[in-house]
């Protein structure tokens, strides 16, 4: 279970978007910042860009010390974003880079995050 603590210290101000599970104790999240939540926000009917907002890639490993289990990066000027695993031939994390102009995800589209 998440403490309140720890979830608002992780994604207090941002919307989840995505979520990967790894294995049982590695969970990945893609957040991106909730710009309602701005301080000088007003709704006049009109949002910034998604590649406008930030970005933040979340790491839960529940078997680190507890002082340990979650971290975090924050990537700008990305368009839609998702997660995903890769187990082979490395496992780690990716998402999409900045948005181009195709319709499928491949090598040219694909920001590796990085891995254990």
């Amino acid at each position: 279970m998440i403490e309140t603590k720890d979830f608002s210290n992780q994604f207090l101000g941002y919307n989840i978007v995505d979520c990967e599970v790894r294995t049982k104790d590695i969970f990945y999240f893609i957040a991106r910042e909730d710009c309602t939540q701005w301080s000088d926000w007003e709704d006049t009917g009109s949002y910034p860009s998604t590649a406008d907002l930030t970005v933040r890639v979340i790491a839960n490993f529940r078997s680190y010390p507890k002082d340990t289990q979650w971290s975090h990066t924050a990537l700008e000027g990305l368009d839609l974003c998702c997660a995903g695993i890769s187990r082979s031939p490395k496992e780690q994390r990716w998402c999409p880079r900045k948005r181009r102009k195709t319709k499928w995800i491949n090598r040219e589209n694909l920001l590796i995050i990085g891995g254990l």
